[in-house]
């Protein structure tokens, strides 16, 4: 009678605890659905099932979290739904792009809110929940008459959030998908792909994102509505005559605001007045990557209303608009930083007057006029097609190059063609599916999941069941400790609860790892050729930041095969070892998060390559984990720049060997000493890569040879930058913390091989580039705000640079007539000295120690000179004999918003016989990269800083250069 009255309980409550099973899926999706709840409701419609599954949510996240399966049918909701935390909600489904657009499977029918955009989202997400493979629609929705609804889909817990949107088709939403759209709060670590629909006002709004949220597989069109097979579709000519005008002259598919490293890959989104719109929003303006996406037939396909400094990498896309007035493919309100178009193909192209947009078009299909109202421009390579033009205003463009077009009906000299390099993009991979459906959950072999209890015995029995029946050793929500090494047999999978890549914030199904402390040797889980481990979390309690600890890789593949998805490595010390076994190839790595103190994914021994995406290594996953797990050393409340630092000394994020036909595609590295490392005999593409905060960003030795697509790094070294006591290291007397020069791309000594990098930004605290070596470079469209670069190897060619900011660079070596062709705001240092490093150095304010005039001759832009707050300084050189000074170069320390550098100041030189003349007085300076032309033989030079920076009274200077006739 008890076991009876359990599960008419259960049944009132509108849905069933079913224990984890795979469950019977009508559509075949790539991989099982594994799931402990299902949603027991009406699916003709008819009946409201809001109470059914919130309650059945709610006793998810009770547990910890878990899989709602909401089988085939559609569900009608009156109300709206609170996804908590570490709950997903699975549906059965099918592609509309395998369907001509029919929508199949699970149909949630949306009822509530019609007529108003407020009120509360349908679906709020809160931390670490998803929702995977659904088809949301709105049946009351008139084609003729579109009335206004709130948002589908709302985000909430501000910071580092980890949501999952994936396979989701908003029908006919009428706004689908905010990230921060009403609250204006900042939300992160999301992953939203595999989007479909018809959104009718808004598709996708970011209002304030920063490490970072990925946009790919994006799908939007009134198609997906016309076609959807759903009652009320506008089927009829006069129907979707009147959805494709409203949609025209209203609809906007994707809005980004503050939006640091956006990376967006693989979408056609056609017929909307506006496919892409960046915008200024309190937080500032969009930065980031595009690859692969397709905006047409509608009016404007890009609309720039402001872009950050740090800019835009633009490639292999398309933005065309129907032929009407008014409309364009690209238009420019406003931009502090350039728009880079690598391989595109663009309709026409308008900037506004005083937008003070730059533009770089290289190997670009140009459809329709380009007209530049002011700013920078440079074609490279570009195939016009008959009757357009390229026009600049007689206000003046700085038009740097213009190559195989016809310019105001007059042929301009070009540089030759331009052939662009083959690249394709990684195409995702499926997921790996057990030999059979069969579920043998930990729980059934004694795992408690307490915290407190070895759960390792039961762990161990659930595998080898698993490897038998080659299934699925499934790991429900919990905290389970494990005192020995886990193998997974072939044919056989760990898997937890999480659908998406997990987060610590909600660590769902947990491994507390005690067992390795103190030895780099072997692995904790170790992976059999053809075997799987997803959606799990590790955490390691015993691991400290302000002391060595170490453990033995988290994760290590044994053989050929094996897949790694959506884990977590909360503070691994070293984390996945793809590197060690004979033969590596047909890996994936995919969904990957996490910290790793010392390494983070090694791969290498993969002669038939593999695949790795969307992955990042933060430290935030270790210093922001708010879930309580247990940890032994001292809290980390509060010291994020201590953590940072210990980062910073050691950490190698993503190295690969020998690895032939690697594709890599969106990895992000945060606050480690490297960020990723292309050695040996490495062969590979890379798509969207970026290293933020790490020491030195891109480093490549021996004879790898890769092509890098839309590649970002802001190098930063172990140290804080502003103030003046705390640009000393934290703790000197703790060998961790020491002081390193930092960059953003090296090319080693023993570098042989070929790079090739399309669309590069580059900004942060450190030098631009380091060349050194007898392998190829190229650099083709590259954005950069930091002040030097150096190239001492013969055979680097750079195609296309922009500096907004200025930048040095160094050629020690003849590069060729190619070097730097088509480039603004780049000085080169070619046949001549630097005098500043023989001068003796002066300054008249009092300044603490690491600070002093020593750190502004010493050749490293990232060790700086910061006074006391004072109105001025004057600081002295006087060479040892009277030298032919060309320019004066002030190096800078804060491009971002510029507020940070010297404002104004005074240059006086003086000759041998001690007269000093005025050489110039600079006012309003806001470079990095500050270029005084003198032109003068002088014995000595003196500046007098009249106004240290907008920020404070500090002056802080990175380098100051005086460039020399050599002797």
């Amino acid at each position: 009678m008890r076991l009876l009255a359990v599960i008419i309980l259960l049944m009132c409550a509108g849905g069933l605890w079913a224990g984890p099973a795979a469950m019977e899926q009508r559509y075949d999706t790539e991989d099982y659905a594994i799931c402990e709840y299902i949603l027991q409701a009406d699916v003709s419609g008819r009946t409201d099932a809001t109470g059914a599954l919130q309650g059945l949510i709610d006793r998810a996240a009770e547990a910890g979290g878990g899989v709602i399966w909401c089988p085939e049918g559609t569900y009608r909701f009156d109300g709206s739904l609170r996804l908590r935390k570490g709950v997903t909600l699975r549906g059965d489904w099918q592609s509309p792009r395998e369907t001509g657009g029919k929508a199949v499977g699970t149909v949630f029918a949306v009822y509530g809110g019609r007529g108003s955009e407020e009120g509360p989202a349908f679906i709020t997400m809160e931390k670490v929940t998803g929702l995977v493979n659904l088809n949301i629609w709105y049946p009351e929705q008139d084609p003729e008459s579109i009335s206004p609804y709130p948002w589908t889909v709302s985000t909430t817990d501000n910071s580092s959030c980890g949501y999952t949107v994936r396979n989701v088709n908003f029908v006919n939403s009428y706004k689908a998908l905010s990230n921060g759209a009403d609250d204006h709060m900042c939300y992160n670590v999301a992953f939203y792909s595999g989007l479909f629909g018809c959104p009718l006002k808004q598709g996708i709004y970011l209002h304030y994102v920063l490490d970072i949220t990925r946009l790919e597989h994006i799908f939007f069109g009134p198609d997906y509505w016309i076609h959807s097979g759903l009652p009320g579709a506008p089927v009829s000519d006069r129907q979707q005559e009147a959805l494709r005008e409203y949609m025209y002259a209203e609809a906007e598919a994707v809005v980004a605001g503050r939006f640091d490293w956006m990376p967006m890959y693989d979408a056609v989104i056609e017929g909307y007045g506006v496919g892409l719109r960046f915008i200024n929003n309190e937080f500032g303006c969009p930065n980031g990557n595009l690859y692969g996406v397709v905006v047409r037939e509608g009016r404007v396909g890009l609309l720039a209303e402001d872009v950050a400094l740090y800019g835009w990498c633009i490639t292999g896309c398309e933005f065309t608009s129907l032929d009407r007035p008014g409309a364009a493919g690209v238009r420019v309100t406003s931009a502090k930083g350039p728009l880079m178009f690598y391989g595109c193909r663009l309709g026409r192209t308008e900037t506004e007057e005083g937008s003070g947009a730059a533009l770089s078009f290289m190997g670009c299909e140009l459809t329709g006029d380009v007209l530049s109202a002011g700013g920078d421009c440079a074609v490279i390579g570009g195939v016009q097609i008959p009757g357009t033009r390229v026009h600049f205003s007689e206000k003046g463009s700085n038009i740097a190059a213009l190559t195989g077009l016809v310019y105001d009906g007059s042929a301009r000299p070009g540089n030759g063609a331009f052939v662009p390099p083959e690249f394709f993009p990684p195409a995702p991979k499926p997921f790996f599916r057990p030999r059979s459906r069969q579920v043998f959950s930990v729980r059934d072999f004694g795992a408690k999941g307490d915290e407190k209890t070895d759960d390792t015995r039961a762990f161990m029995e659930a595998l080898k069941a698993a490897g038998k029946a080659g299934g699925t050793a499934y790991v429900p929500a919990g905290r389970y400790v494990v005192t020995a090494p886990l193998t997974v047999p072939s044919g056989a999978e760990l898997r937890g609860v999480s659908e998406g890549p997990a987060h610590t914030m909600v660590p769902c199904s947990c491994i507390i790892v005690r067992t390795g402390l103190g030895s780099e040797k072997g692995a904790f889980v170790r992976l059999s050729a053809d075997s799987s481990l997803r959606g799990v979390s590790f955490w390691y309690p015993q691991a400290r930041y302000d002391r060595v600890t170490p453990f033995p890789w988290t994760v290590r593949a044994l053989g050929k095969n094996c897949q790694v998805r959506d884990v977590s490595l909360g503070n691994s010390w070293q984390g996945l070892d793809f590197a060690s076994a004979g033969d590596t190839s047909g890996h994936v790595i995919a969904g990957v998060m996490g910290c790793c103190r010392r390494r983070g994914i090694f791969v290498d021994h993969a002669p038939k390559g593999g695949y790795v995406a969307n992955c990042q290594l933060v430290v935030h996953y270790w210093d922001r984990n708010d879930s309580g797990l247990l940890s032994e050393g001292p809290a980390l409340t509060g010291r994020t720049p201590d953590v940072n630092n210990a980062m910073r000394r050691e950490s190698e994020s993503y190295v690969f060997g020998d690895c032939d036909g690697e594709e890599i595609l969106s990895t992000f590295s945060y606050s480690s000493q490297k960020g990723l490392t292309l050695k040996k005999n490495f062969r590979g593409t890379l798509v969207n890569h970026g290293s933020d905060g790490t020491v030195f960003g891109i480093n490549l030795e021996d004879r790898a040879r890769a092509v890098l697509v839309n590649t970002l790094a802001a190098p930063v070294p172990s140290m804080h930058l502003y103030g003046n006591a705390e640009y000393k290291p934290l703790d000197p007397d703790n060998p961790l913390y020491v002081n390193k020069d930092s960059r953003s791309i090296t090319l080693a000594e023993s570098f042989a091989g070929d790079a090739v990098f399309v669309n590069t930004s580059l900004w942060g605290y450190g030098d631009t580039i380091l060349a050194e070596g007898e392998g190829g470079l190229s650099l083709m469209l590259l954005n950069t705000i930091l002040p030097k670069g150096t190239v001492r190897g013969p055979n680097t060619r750079i195609i296309g640079a922009y500096s907004r900011c200025g930048t040095l660079w160094d050629l020690a070596r003849e590069q060729g007539g190619e070097a730097f062709f088509g480039s603004f705001g780049i000085l080169t240092g070619k046949r001549l000295g630097e005098a500043a490093r023989r001068a003796e150095v002066s300054v008249t304010s009092q300044v603490s120690d690491g600070q002093g005039a020593k750190q502004l001759t010493d050749g490293l832009a990232a060790s700086i000179f910061a006074s006391q707050p004072e109105d001025g300084t004057r600081i002295s050189l006087t060479f040892p004999v009277e030298e032919q000074v060309q320019y004066v170069v002030l190096i800078n320390t804060g491009p971002d918003g510029h507020v940070f550098n010297t404002r104004d100041l005074d240059l006086w030189g003086s000759d041998a016989a001690g007269n000093r003349v005025l050489l110039d007085q600079v006012r309003g300076n806001d470079r990095c990269v500050l270029i005084i032309p003198v032109g003068k033989t002088l014995k000595g030079l003196e500046i007098e800083v009249i106004t240290p920076g907008l920020a404070d009274k500090y002056t802080r200077i990175g380098e100051l250069c005086v460039l020399t006739l050599q002797r």
